[in-house]
This record gives C-alpha cells, sequence and structure tokens, in this order.
C-alpha cells in the first residue's frame, strides 16, 4: 500500500521538517538529487497504525510504530503458550466467567 504523509508524523519518519528539506535543496547545487534524509529511507520498511475516519477508503496515518509497540498477529499469538499464572493472581475459575459448559 502507498500512502502518503504530512506534518508531524511525516516528519517523525524523515527527522527533519518539510521546511528544512527545502531549504537544503535550493541551497545545494544538485537541486534535482534527493535530500540525504529521504534518501536513507529508501529500501527501509516501516509499521504505520492508519484509520479510515470517513470509511470511503481515505487513509490516515496516525502514527509510526516501532519494532517494540507493533502487536503480535493473531495467529502468532495463539501459537505462544500460556504461562502460568503467579501465585495469588486474581484471575476468576471458569465458573466465575461463566464461560464452563458443565454448569449450563
Amino acid at each position: 500500500m502507498d500512502l502518503m504523509i504530512f506534518c508531524e508524523v511525516a516528519e517523525e519518519l524523515v527527522g527533519v521538517s518539510a521546511e528544512e528539506l527545502v531549504d537544503n535543496i535550493e541551497e545545494d547545487d544538485e537541486w534535482y538529487a534527493l535530500p540525504d534524509e529521504i534518501e536513507d529511507l529508501l529500501g527501509s520498511t516501516h509499521t504505520f497504525q492508519v484509520f479510515d475516519k470517513y470509511v470511503n477508503g481515505s487513509f490516515a496515518v496516525r502514527s509510526i510504530m516501532d519494532d517494540a509497540s507493533v502487536p503480535a498477529p493473531a495467529a502468532a499469538a495463539s501459537q505462544c503458550k500460556e504461562k502460568a499464572d503467579p501465585e495469588g493472581s486474581q484471575k476468576p475459575s471458569k465458573r466465575l466467567r461463566g464461560d464452563d459448559d458443565s454448569i449450563n
């Protein structure tokens, strides 16, 4: 999916403001060359949190997520072994949660 991002989200990705990029281009004799900040992004991979506020297929980027904040896909999460509850856990039993089929 191709995205075009603006404002603070774009500045977070590139590392400098659009104004700074334009100033650098104007000062460069080779104005047709990409700024280093943009060139450094070529070939890189990023995860974006997007939303479609008006449900019309026009997505807006809400944030750029780092590897630590990207949630695991559901399939990967279900394959993980369930950890034992720590001693003294307040987790209710199945009977209290109402999902024990033997009660119904």
